[in-house]
């Protein structure tokens, strides 16, 4: 009976990661940003609620976030699309989070618990309290994917509140950027677009010069 329900789960667990690959293909291919900016105007009054329910669909599959951001920053302004855009991720790293530890935190525990020596394995346990500064560290770095970023996390040994809390305070920097940017795109030759677009760059070169830095003190 065992044995039926591990090879269900297994089944399981593969149509999912299949599914997830195959719409991830199409979601990215036939999704523009023009696209999802009609979609969420066509949702007139409950275009607010239309934009949080894609912004924690559409990153599963790999969906470009600044594209979300950017398209929330065209249909509410800053302030309105920060709002929606925090609750849509906020939802979406919980959904992302459990999806990951539920397909592939068990394949990755057995397999570090395999090859990894008793000293090591114990070195990775004393650094985890790192793990949450790290996390930070890495939502602060716009080049980094943020969908790459939320299905790592589900496999670190890091809680669902604190991944939560970490994660909302390292995108609001890039969010607040991108979200901008979109709402002066409207007016692309504009001084405030190529002020948001200044924004956006120095936002990457300090990300990556505190990286630098940290690893520099042997912090990263």
């Amino acid at each position: 009976m065992k044995s039926k329900q591990k090879n269900l789960e297994k089944l399981i667990k593969i149509v999912l990661t299949i599914f997830i690959v195959v719409a991830s293909f199409f979601v990215i291919k036939y999704l523009p940003l023009e696209r999802v900016r009609a979609i969420i105007k066509s949702g007139g009054a409950f275009a607010p609620l239309i934009y949080i329910l894609l912004f924690s669909i559409l990153p599963i599959f790999f969906f470009p976030v600044p594209i979300l951001a950017l398209a929330g920053g065209l249909a509410f302004g800053v302030w309105k699309g920060s709002f929606y855009t925090i609750i849509g991720a906020s939802i979406n790293c919980i959904l992302m989070y459990l999806i990951a530890k539920y397909i592939g935190k068990e394949q990755v525990d057995r397999y570090l618990d395999k090859h990894l020596s008793e000293d090591v394995k114990k070195r990775i346990a004393s650094k985890e309290t790192d793990i949450g500064f790290y996390l930070f560290v890495l939502r602060l770095t716009p080049i980094i994917p943020y969908n790459l970023i939320n299905y790592m996390s589900g496999l670190l040994d890091i809680e669902l509140k604190k991944y939560i809390i970490i994660s909302i305070l390292g995108i609001m920097p890039g969010t607040a950027v991108y979200l901008n940017m979109g709402d002066k795109a409207i007016n692309y030759k504009s001084k405030e677009f190529v002020l948001s677009v200044v924004f956006m760059v120095v936002l990457v070169i300090l990300a990556n010069l505190l990286t630098k830095y940290l690893k520099k003190k042997g912090k990263l």
